[in-house]
C-alpha cells in the first residue's frame, strides 16, 4: 500500500492538474527588432507632437502677457478718471508703466516670462498714451505687439482709449 503523498495515481493526477504548459520558443517575449520598432514609432510620434506642444505654449505665454496689457491699459483709464488724467509708456523691449497726471508711476509691468517681447508698431521705439479727465484718449491710433517665438499678438488702443484684441 502506498502512503498519501509518495507518489501513485493521485500524486500523477495532481502533476497534471497543476502544470502549465509550456509555450513555444518563438511565443515567449519579443524580439529585440520588434522593441526597435516600437521605440522607433514612438520617437517619430514624439516628434511630431513637440512642436506643437512648444507652440501651444508659446500662444498661451503670448495671450496672457497680452491681457496684462489690456489690464494696464484699462487701469490707465480709470486713473486719469480718479486723478485728471494719466499717461500710459510704452517702450519697445522694456515694459510699460501707468503715470498720473501729478506724474506719480501708479504701476510698472514688465513681462515675467522669458522670452516674451513688447513692441510699439511702427518707426517709433516709444509710446506715450494719454488719457484725459474722462478716461477718453488723447492721442492717434496706437499698435501694440506682444511676441514669443512665432507667436505675436496685437493689442490696437484707438485715439478715443478702446482697445481691439
Amino acid at each position: 500500500m502506498q502512503r498519501r503523498g509518495e507518489g501513485g495515481e493521485g500524486a500523477a493526477d495532481l502533476r497534471v492538474a497543476c502544470a502549465v504548459p509550456a509555450a513555444p520558443a518563438s511565443m515567449r517575449g519579443m524580439t529585440l527588432m520588434e522593441l526597435v520598432v516600437v521605440l522607433a514609432i514612438t520617437g517619430i510620434l514624439t516628434g511630431l507632437a513637440l512642436p506643437r506642444l512648444v507652440g501651444g505654449a508659446d500662444r498661451w505665454i503670448v495671450r496672457e502677457a497680452r491681457e496684462e496689457l489690456v489690464g494696464l491699459l484699462y487701469q490707465a483709464r480709470v486713473e486719469a478718471r480718479r486723478y485728471g488724467g494719466a499717461t500710459l509708456e510704452v517702450e519697445t523691449g522694456g515694459g510699460a508703466l501707468v503715470r498720473r497726471s501729478d506724474g506719480e508711476v501708479i504701476r510698472r509691468w514688465e513681462p515675467t516670462t522669458p522670452g516674451v517681447e513688447l513692441e510699439v508698431a511702427g518707426s517709433r521705439d516709444r509710446a506715450e498714451l494719454d488719457f484725459g479727465p474722462a478716461g477718453l484718449g488723447r492721442v492717434a491710433n496706437a499698435t501694440l505687439k506682444v511676441r514669443r517665438g512665432r507667436e505675436e499678438v496685437e493689442v490696437i488702443v484707438s485715439s478715443y482709449g478702446r482697445v481691439r484684441r
